[in-house]
């Protein structure tokens, strides 16, 4: 659990810095699709509160930062950030190795 508090804490500590264009909404919407499933797991509401904030607070901020010919990366990351809001759930990443294969 400490490992992914870890993971919690550094998608935080990048809701405070600034963003970069491109490479903000980029860089989170690969982590979320690669840690969301399992932070979802381990901390229920409390990620999706997180989740809330990154989209009502901090996207506006990516966006304000992000050129108008260069709309795509945003553009994903919102819509990732709908559909978990929608469905309450993050989907497993793709390629995942099961369990049973890994003991």
């Amino acid at each position: 659990k400490q490992w992914y508090q870890r993971r919690v804490r550094g998608l935080s500590r990048m809701m405070n810095l600034e963003p970069i264009p491109d490479v903000t909404a980029t860089a989170l919407e690969a982590f979320l699709k690669v840690m969301g499933s399992a932070l979802l797991k381990t901390y229920k509401s409390q990620f999706l509160r997180l989740l809330e904030f990154l989209y009502s607070q901090y996207l506006p901020k990516v966006e304000a930062v992000t050129l108008q010919s260069n709309l795509g990366p945003i553009t994903r990351l919102k819509l990732y950030l709908e559909k978990i809001q929608k469905t309450k759930s993050v989907p497993e990443p793709d390629g995942r190795i099961s369990q049973s294969i890994c003991g």
